[in-house]
């Protein structure tokens, strides 16, 4: 490969991170003079590639999107980082036509017509010798993902039915705020403009989504983040429990890794771990995936657990 043509994929490869960079940076990057960078973003505007100029102090290079891409430049570990994604999404459970699972398989498929032949055997041995099991969790429409992402970034009012339980889909007109994935779902945080609110609302339940053309002014989020908001939801109506470990940390977390916990380390080798349960009978399956613990509150699951463990006990 020519200098010339290395140096125009080096320079291809820094602009589609999608940031700018000033002339001396790209020249230092690309070991050439500012003059040869100028040059060689002619080239790549000649092959249509639309790199943007922003002149003067503090100006640089970008790549932008344009009404049609000419095809993109993955670096090798990028590559293999887009095959292991790729793959750990295309595993989820729930690959139903048009999923976010479905998707993936087939983005897979399609990206492996154009990996170079050096990386094909090794991407092919990492897939045949990875093993991925996912817990059941509904499917997502990638459809209703941008959507709503685009309704987020240009602030537009959202209408869409909603089944919670067993109250049938009932209609809900938000000003959208945030996408959030926890626990295997995904989450919609938006302004309830009939309730005067913040709400959550789950995008597996959502059907009929449309985005008006009705724009609204940003608020303020009374949390310190999107998933500290979700959390706190989450939490409503569960019980807080607090329990002295006989563990590490990494010990509770391997035990209960979908939990929402607080951990915190004490010197004697244990761990205070905190947890909001919606019932005993969660807190009996917790205790039995963790290391020896105590249930400092509250007394009336304490009360409950030792009443279960009698009846364990007393049965022949």
């Amino acid at each position: 490969m020519s200098d010339v043509t290395r140096r125009m994929l080096d320079l291809l490869s820094a602009l589609q991170t999608g940031r700018e960079y000033p002339g001396s940076e790209l020249a230092a990057l690309l070991g050439a003079s500012e003059r040869t960078v100028r040059r060689d973003v002619e080239r790549l505007r000649g092959y249509g590639y639309p790199v943007r100029t922003r002149p003067g102090p503090g100006g640089g290079y970008r790549l932008v999107a344009g009404q049609s891409m000419p095809p993109l430049l993955l670096e090798d570990d990028e590559a293999i980082a887009t095959q292991i994604a790729l793959t750990v999404t295309g595993a989820m459970p729930q690959r139903s036509p048009g999923s976010l699972t479905d998707a993936a398989a087939r983005a897979l498929a399609k990206l492996d017509q154009f990996l170079p032949e050096r990386l094909l055997p090794q991407t092919l041995s990492l897939r045949e010798g990875l093993d991925i099991a996912w817990p059941e969790a509904p499917p997502v429409d990638p459809s209703a993902l941008a959507m709503l992402g685009g309704a987020i970034r240009r602030r537009r009012i959202v209408r869409f039915g909603y089944a919670e339980g067993t109250t049938p889909g009932v209609e809900r007109r938000v000003e959208p705020y945030r996408q959030l994935h926890r626990h295997l779902r995904w989450y919609l945080l938006a302004w309830d403009l009939d309730r005067g609110d913040w709400r959550t609302f789950r995008l597996d339940r959502m059907r009929g989504i449309a985005v008006s053309t009705f724009p609204f002014a940003a608020r303020e989020l009374p949390a310190e983040s999107s998933i500290a908001h979700l959390d706190a939801g989450l939490r409503r109506g569960r019980t807080r429990v607090v329990l002295d470990v006989q563990g590490s940390i990494a010990d509770v977390r391997n035990a209960l890794p979908w939990e929402d916990l607080e951990l915190e380390q004490s010197e004697e080798g244990r761990t205070r771990v905190v947890l909001h349960l919606p019932g005993w009978t969660w807190l009996a399956q917790a205790l039995a995936a963790l290391p020896p613990a105590r249930i400092v509150e509250p007394a009336a699951y304490a009360s409950r657990i030792r009443d279960f463990a009698e009846r364990l006990l007393a049965t022949p």
